[in-house]
């Protein structure tokens, strides 16, 4: 990406933005306004990567600390010398059942 291109993209959206700021009130509403038009993700192809990967990530982290707690409580000080692909396989195997 030329980083004089991205510079100018973010200048022209933040204007865009502040004519249109009042009537958005979440990312939402901003990505379905940006993503919705094709002449917008044309003008903005930056920025509507960037919200179309946003909308993407999760918003919480719930999923991925149960897996590091289901990992903690296979790999105990005794088993602290199994490999990833052995924890792995524990971790799938144990993921059915609620410690």
């Amino acid at each position: 990406m030329d980083h004089n291109k991205g510079q100018l993209e973010w200048r022209e959206f933040k204007n865009f933005l502040s004519k249109q700021i009042k009537n958005i009130k979440s990312i939402k509403e901003l990505s379905e306004i940006v993503l919705s038009s094709p002449e917008r993700r044309q003008i903005f192809p930056i920025m509507s990567e960037l919200l179309s990967r946003g909308l993407v990530l999760p918003i919480a982290t719930a999923d991925c600390e149960r897996g590091f707690s289901a990992v903690n409580r296979i790999k105990t000080c005794p088993r602290n010398s199994l490999k990833t692909d052995t924890l792995e396989e524990l971790r799938a195997t144990f993921g059915g059942i609620q410690f």
